[in-house]
Parts: structure tokens; sequence; C-alpha cells
């Protein structure tokens, strides 16, 4: 059993690598915090961080992502007890730990968590995979498809910058988590190959750390 994270640019083509990757058999997917099974967990971590929460006024808009974050812990725990040969979270803890990076600068309790937290990930992730490509591509994507984006109606170099932002953000992420231990990070450039080669890419590099 292993715990993958899948993360990626907006138009890097996250949605459809994942959606691929839950209809392989031996891989669980969880990209789903509402359901009934999750509500335990999700209840617990909001009782375990209420003084937290209640002590940081600037963390309460991120409130619901920073539960969620901590409730995953619990859903990988309960999720590694299925069976399956690999759990790959898609919008998992490292999606929302860098969600919550700006609430972290304004409060020390927030930001001592999420460094806690990260270091624990660091420990505990076997692959985090990062999907990339160039600003062009990636704005080009965002437009041509029907999904609405916050990006895909403002001038391009905008979107450009906010990309290159995004693109920042997830690299100081990913340094600071490989501080906490062995955790393997693959990058991929998704404008190299067609969609399908890239599920494969995926799916190789999961299946080489599960083993299968």
């Amino acid at each position: 059993m292993r715990l993958v994270e899948v993360l990626g640019l907006p138009g890097a083509g996250k949605t459809t690598v994942v959606q691929a990757i839950a209809s392989r058999d031996g891989i669980v997917v969880r990209s789903r915090y509402r359901s009934l099974a999750n509500v335990p967990a999700y209840a617990a971590a909001a009782a375990r961080l209420a003084p937290m929460l209640l002590a940081s006024p600037g963390a309460w808009p991120d409130r619901n992502r920073i539960v969620r974050a901590e409730s995953t812990w619990a859903i990988a725990r309960r999720s590694m007890r299925g069976g399956a040969d690999a759990v790959v979270f898609d919008q998992g803890p490292l999606f929302l730990l860098k969600q919550v990076s700006e609430t972290a600068r304004r409060s020390s309790a927030i930001a001592a968590w999420r460094a806690n937290r990260l270091a624990r990930w660091g420990r505990t992730l076997d692959l985090v995979v990062l999907l990339d490509a160039p600003n062009d591509v990636l704005v080009r994507r965002i437009r041509d498809r029907a999904k609405e984006h916050v990006l895909r109606d403002i001038p391009e170099d905008v979107a450009v910058r906010a990309l290159d932002a995004d693109r920042r953000s997830f690299d100081a992420l990913l340094a600071d988590l490989c501080l906490g231990g062995p955790v393997r990070v693959e990058r991929l450039d998704t404008s190299a190959a067609p969609i399908d080669a890239t599920v494969e890419a995926t799916l190789r590099r999961i299946s080489t750390f599960a083993g299968a």
C-alpha cells in the first residue's frame, strides 16, 4: 500500500488524469470529502482544531480547508485498510495546506500547525506527482474548455502572472514537504504528449512505488 497525491496547475489536466486513474484496479482515489464515511474524521478534526481556530480570527475564512486538511490523516488510515495497492489523493492534504498558506502567514498558531502537518505528510506520502505545462498551453486549455475558471476571461498577461505565482507556491510547498521526509516528487510536463500518455506515465510512477 502506498500513499500518493496528484497536484496540478490549472489547465494541466489533473482532473482528467485522476478520473482515468480512478478506473484502474488496485487504486483508490480520494477526492471527495462530503461523504457519510468521512463525517467522523471531519467532526473529530473540527473538535481537535476548535481552540486554535477560535483563537485565530484570521483563519476563519479558511476553517473548512484547515479542518479538511486535518481530517485527511484519518481518511488515509481508513483507506489503507481497504487492501488496494495505492491510495491516491486528489485535492488532498498538500492541496489544502497550499490553500491555507496565506492564513498561516497571518497566524503563528496556524503556521505552526501547517508546518507540523507538512512534516508529517513528508514522512507519510510515498509519491507526489505535479502536473504542469508551459503557460501558453495552460492558458489555451483553460480558455478552450467548458469548465469555468477564474483565469478564463482575464487578459493573458494577468493569467500568466497568476500561473507563475501558483507555480512558485507549489515549489515552496514541495520544498517544505521534502524537509519532513523521503517523499518522492515527480514533475510531468503534460504538453509533451497526449493526455493518455500522461495517464500511463502517472500510473507507471504509482506502480513503481506500490510494487504492482
